[in-house]
């Protein structure tokens, strides 16, 4: 299963109205991001490209000629929705002649991006190579109820974007021949789509009020947000046909993910009780389920991310009752560490160390503990600013020669205060893991 680790991004404040909104990701891991800020009831936006703990405001972005003048306060002059690694900003501003329009800045020009004969152009996006998407309405269509098309230009050359009985496309990006993004239809639901020439595919989130693709990893590969039945939003990864499931900010009550990168990083945004932030993530991790059981015969916890061994426990032990998943672990990588598993023959029991210099420590010492491999993997770096990483805390019990592994504070705190009983000494932490993902709990 899939996991993905967060970076909070809160510019500056977070409090009343002020939030920070995640908007693109670049190639390169830089994310484009908005802070707004109001003084009564007028709006101060700024944008700032992050990258590793720093922010850089962007300014200096010069408008075409023809843009309209707003009344000081009113509105800023321009909306920027992204750049790319190349340097070049997109965004939209008011044109005197020709409403409202996209422009593209770079190398200190700003150049007018307009569909032609457009009444409006709107752009969400510019890849690496320069192409630029969005949406527009033409001068022709019915005034304030025509419908919004989809576009995309490469280097100038626009090409509209339509799908059958929608009344409004906003295409959210471009990954080789294929568009996607979101359309809304007749009867105003939204719906994800990707399409390639006349050829297009919805992607509906099941059982979901409304679905939108915002990103792509690979082709087949797409990533959006969702609404469920009670208004909230999350996040979602959706490959070759199949929706691998939520993608949630840990803690939060709505997450949205607005882009991606080839990487598979995301961007987007997140609500909780302090308000809006912005967020970027690492590339998606493989993340494995930890089975616990407990022996009512030993009163010993045992974990396994084997579910072969999982079942053959099931059939086979029945003083084993299943607890379900406590938490995962990850795949083995650079910057994990193994978990060494005994079996303590004397108590019926089972001991689990990261420690080679404990484990070798043990198979010369302790006769009764017979040594059975690698569990499974441990984070060796642990980060208390990762959403998501536990540490578990070690307890040895002196009067049964039982281990435990509490997965958290009131667990520590309920132990060492003799809520589980006598005898408990606290060894301090164990290794660190991760908390179970939303589907894991089912299993």
């Amino acid at each position: 299963m899939q996991h993905y680790d967060f970076t909070s991004l809160t510019y500056k404040s977070n409090s009343g109205t002020a939030g920070t909104y995640g908007l693109e990701i670049a190639g390169s891991g830089t994310a484009f991001i908005q802070y707004i800020e109001f003084s009564g009831s007028v709006p101060s936006v700024s944008y700032f490209n992050y990258a590793n703990g720093n922010y850089s405001q962007v300014t200096g972005v010069s408008l075409p000629s023809d843009q309209a003048t707003l009344l000081t306060g009113l509105a800023p002059k321009y909306a920027l929705v992204g750049d790319n690694n190349a340097g070049a900003i997109v965004g939209g501003y008011t044109s005197t002649t020709n409403g409202y329009q996209g422009f593209i800045y770079e190398n200190g020009v700003s150049t007018k991006v307009s569909f032609p004969e457009s009444s409006q152009t709107i752009i969400s996006g510019i890849n690496d190579d320069g192409t630029i998407f969005g949406n527009y309405s033409l001068k022709t269509d019915p005034q304030g109820s025509g419908p919004l098309h989809g576009f995309v230009d490469v280097g100038g050359t626009f090409r509209s974007v339509d799908i059958p009985s929608a009344t409004a496309i906003t295409v959210r990006g471009v990954s080789g021949n294929v568009e996607f993004g979101s359309y809304t239809d007749a009867s105003q639901h939204t719906h994800g789509f990707f399409s390639s020439g006349s050829f297009h595919v919805n992607i509906d989130v099941p059982n979901a009020v409304s679905t939108s693709v915002t990103g792509s990893i690979a082709p087949g590969n797409f990533v959006g947000t969702y609404t469920d039945a009670s208004n909230n939003s999350h996040g979602f990864t959706f490959n070759n046909g199949v929706f691998q499931g939520a993608v949630d900010y840990p803690g939060a009550s709505s997450t949205s993910i607005t882009g991606s990168n080839a990487s598979g990083q995301l961007v987007g945004n997140y609500t909780d009780a302090s308000g809006n932030h912005a967020f970027i993530s690492s590339a998606p991790q493989d993340l494995n389920p930890v089975y616990r059981f407990f022996d009512t015969a030993t009163q010993d916890h045992f974990y396994t991310t084997n579910a072969a061994e999982k079942d053959q426990i099931l059939k086979t032990l029945p003083t084993y009752k299943y607890e379900g998943v406590q938490w995962s672990t990850p795949d083995k990588g650079a910057d994990t560490i193994d978990v060494f598993r005994f079996f303590d023959s004397a108590h019926s029991s089972h001991f689990y160390t990261t420690s080679a210099t404990e484990r070798d420590y043990v198979i010369k010492t302790q006769p009764a503990y017979k040594y059975e491999g690698v569990a499974f993997e441990a984070y060796a770096t642990p980060s208390a600013n990762v959403p998501g990483e536990v540490t578990l805390e070690r307890f040895f019990n002196t009067n049964t020669g039982l281990h435990h592994y509490a997965a958290n504070a009131s667990e520590t705190y309920g132990i060492n205060h003799g809520a589980a009983g006598p005898g408990w000494i606290d060894e301090g932490p164990g290794f660190t893991v991760h908390v179970p993902t939303t589907d894991m709990l089912l299993l």
